[in-house]
């Protein structure tokens, strides 16, 4: 044996030769190293019992060493990766744990051995165990929850999804299990916490809701209250320019006529009074014009007769003759205002404007502007002297109040800003409700 096998291990020539000392044959398989081969042998004596011949049959069993050696190195890396895993793993065949991890056997309490063998059923809830083992029957592959039974008794909430899989040549399911029982938990505290700051956030809507509606109709009711002071202010200035128009102006007028009476008379009797007479007719004269542009200021009925446009050039004539600055009235085109409350407002923001600008600002010149560009009205009133304080004196605020009031009241935009070089620039932006066509013949003009 030797001479023909001179390169096997000493181990294959030591069990040839027991069998052929003792005639016992033998069974064995063993691996063949210098030929990189397994074998499965059978060896027995050949002849009588002194003979020591022995017959050797050989069975190459490499291709199913190297399978088992395969199926051995799989099992050692599923067990390395399931002992591996933060989640249960469990192996059923035909209803039977086959196999499980150690995660698995910590999470039901058990010893790994003792749920080997055991049937899944009897691990499951009653309440689910004929779902899950519907479940497992139709081989679906989607998640589902259901309640173990730890040793102890105590039920957890566990998540499975499962995988058929080829298990030593037989099919079996895969399954990895994670204990949601903590999350679960939680899940509702995070549903009840959410639904009593729903209950709350829905309580303070609603209280809000409710201060808010009250805050709009508070708001209303003031803005009502101040249209009301408005217009009643309106109306007063309207009545008192009449009374003074009706009254004063009037009884300025019978003095002239009387001062003119007693002058004609006392030219033939005393010509030295009579230069009194004349001296007091020119100071009557001034107050009578002063009283009148006074009275136009306050009702100025050319609003409704010949429109802004006029109203505001004679607001520029008549600030000068009251008041002495230099007032410009600038409108190079036509700008038609045909709702007579939007006239008024618009005419009693450049009125008030102006009258800042002369008692409040110091100015000796103002440019008092109408234009409109792109269906906008720009009411503009620039001015020189001192700049906007940043702390209002008493007395300007009201009336910047009631100019933004106004500003509102007809959906406008004031700005109020200091010039860099002086004064103030008061711009109001008015959107026109249609357009209108230039026509310079219809400017006024000041003189």
């Amino acid at each position: 044996m030797r001479e023909l096998a001179a390169d096997h291990e000493a181990h294959w020539f030591e069990l040839y030769g027991k069998v052929a000392l003792t005639g016992e044959p033998a069974r064995f398989e063993n691996e063949a190293r210098a030929l990189n081969r397994w074998y499965e042998v059978s060896a027995f004596r050949v002849g009588g019992e002194g003979s020591r011949r022995v017959a050797i049959l050989f069975n190459d069993i490499t291709e199913r060493k190297q399978t088992e050696e395969a199926l051995r190195d799989s099992e050692e890396r599923f067990r390395t990766l399931a002992e591996g895993t933060f989640e249960g793993v469990a192996i059923v065949e035909d209803g039977l744990l086959v196999d499980v991890n150690m995660q698995l056997a910590h999470m039901l309490g058990y010893p790994a051995d003792e749920l080997r063998g055991m049937k899944l059923a009897a691990l499951v809830s009653p309440t689910d165990r004929k779902r899950v083992l519907s479940h497992i029957r139709a081989r679906s592959p989607r998640c589902i929850e259901f309640v173990f039974m730890r040793k102890n008794g105590k039920p957890i909430l566990v998540e499975s999804r499962g995988l058929t899989i080829a298990y030593h040549g037989r099919q079996a399911r895969i399954n990895a299990i994670r204990d949601i029982t903590e999350y679960k938990r939680m899940e509702a505290v995070l549903q009840q916490t959410n639904a009593r700051l729903e209950a709350r956030v829905a309580a303070r809507t609603a209280e809000l809701t409710l201060t808010h509606q009250r805050l709009l109709r508070e708001a209303e009711a003031h803005q009502q209250l101040q249209q009301q002071v408005i217009d009643s202010s309106e109306t007063d200035q309207r009545l008192l320019g009449a009374a003074v128009h009706d009254g004063l102006c009037a009884q300025l007028a019978a003095l002239r006529y009387a001062n003119d009476t007693l002058h004609k008379r006392l030219l033939r009797s005393s010509p030295q009074a009579a230069a009194q007479t004349a001296r007091m007719d020119r100071f009557i004269a001034d107050t009578l014009t002063q009283a009148r542009n006074l009275a136009l200021m306050l009702n100025p009925v050319e609003l409704e007769e010949e429109g802004l446009m006029a109203a505001l050039s004679k607001l520029a004539a008549r600030t000068k003759e009251l008041y002495g600055p230099s007032v410009r009235f600038a409108c190079p085109y036509p700008v038609l205002v045909s709702d007579h409350s939007t006239a008024i407002h618009l005419f009693r923001i450049a009125q008030e404007a102006v009258r800042n600008a002369v008692t409040h600002g110091k100015a000796s010149r103002i440019t008092l502007g109408l234009r409109q560009k792109d269906g906008t009205l720009r009411l503009t009133v620039v001015s020189n002297g001192r700049k906007f304080p940043k702390r209002l004196r008493r007395g300007l605020g009201m009336g910047l109040h009631n100019m933004r009031f106004r500003a509102t009241s007809i959906g406008a935009q004031l700005t109020i800003r200091p010039r860099p070089q002086g004064g103030t620039r008061v711009a109001c932006s008015w959107p026109l409700t249609r357009p209108t066509s230039p026509n310079p013949r219809s400017v006024p003009r000041n003189r």
